[in-house]
C-alpha cells in the first residue's frame, strides 16, 4: 500500500478519516466510465485500461530501460470501501500505483508503465523512479482471514509480474513488497496525519498485509529458474 492512500490508511482508527463528513454523500458515486471499463475487463478476461482518466494525472516520463523493479502493495481498507471506490479515489487525488488487482483476478492498469508513480516513500525516491507498483485489493477483514488474497488474485498477480519481468528484463531479486521499503522512509516527508510519528507510519505500510515472510517466499519461488543437474554420461536431450 502506498502513501497516496494515507487518508485511507488511517482507517484503523476511524472510517470517517477516509471520507470526511463533507465527502460522505459522494463516496458511492463512482464514475460511470470507470465502472464500464471494470465491467468490460471482467467479462472479457483482459486488463482494463484507465491510464488516461483524468489526463492531468500523467506523471514524469521514463524510458523502458529505467524500469528495473516491481513493488507489490495491498490496499488495506475498511470493508465498506469497494475496489471501484479505490479506483475512484485515485481519480480525485491523482495518486496511484500502476496496476490494481481485484479479488476476482480482474486487473486494471491505472498508469502507463512509462510513467513514474509515487507509490512508496524512500529517502532518495529511487524506488519510485525505477519501479512499477501493483496494488492487491484487500480489506482489513480479508487481511485477518486465513485467505487474505484469493487464488484468482494471486494467479493474476503472478501472471502480471511474469509479463513485466519479461518485458523489462527484471530479475526476481528486484521483485519486492512495500514492507521491504517502508522502513527506509524519510520521516520528514510522512503525512501530517501521523504527527511526526515515523514508527506509526512504517507500521501502517508493511503490506501486503496478511502474507507472512514464508508466504511471500513461496510466491516468489514460482519465478525462480528450475535447476537441472545432469547425471551420467549420456547426451542431454
Amino acid at each position: 500500500m502506498h502513501y497516496f492512500l494515507s487518508c485511507i490508511l488511517v482507517i484503523i482508527l476511524s472510517a470517517a478519516v477516509v471520507y470526511p463528513a463533507g465527502a460522505i454523500s459522494q463516496r458511492h458515486k463512482v464514475d460511470k466510465g470507470v465502472l464500464k471499463e471494470i465491467r468490460k475487463a471482467r467479462l472479457a478476461g483482459r486488463y482494463g485500461d484507465l491510464t488516461n482518466i483524468p489526463e492531468h494525472c500523467d506523471r514524469q516520463e521514463r524510458s523502458s530501460d529505467g524500469i528495473s523493479r516491481i513493488v507489490v502493495h495491498s490496499t488495506h481498507v475498511v470493508p465498506s470501501i469497494s475496489f471501484e471506490e479505490i479506483l475512484r479515489h485515485s481519480m480525485t487525488t491523482c495518486a496511484f500505483a500502476h496496476y490494481y488487482i481485484d479479488r476476482d483476478g480482474t486487473v486494471i492498469q491505472r498508469l502507463k508503465d512509462s510513467r513514474v508513480a509515487f507509490h512508496t516513500r524512500s529517502i532518495d525516491d529511487v524506488v519510485n523512479q525505477t519501479s512499477i507498483g501493483i496494488e492487491l485489493y484487500s480489506t482489513t477483514v480479508h487481511e485477518r482471514s486465513v485467505k487474505p488474497f484469493t487464488s484468482r488474485q494471486i494467479e493474476a498477480l503472478a501472471d502480471l509480474i511474469e509479463r513485466l519481468m519479461n518485458a523489462y528484463y527484471i530479475g526476481i531479486e528486484q521483485v519486492s513488497r512495500h514492507a521491504d521499503h517502508s522502513p527506509l522512509v524519510d520521516c520528514s516527508t510522512i503525512p501530517e496525519s501521523y504527527s511526526g510519528d515515523c514508527g506509526a507510519y512504517i507500521n501502517d505500510h508493511l503490506d501486503p498485509y496478511g502474507w507472512t515472510d514464508e508466504d511471500w517466499g513461496k510466491f516468489l519461488k514460482r519465478f525462480r529458474p528450475i535447476e537441472v543437474i545432469k547425471s551420467g554420461s549420456g547426451p542431454v536431450l
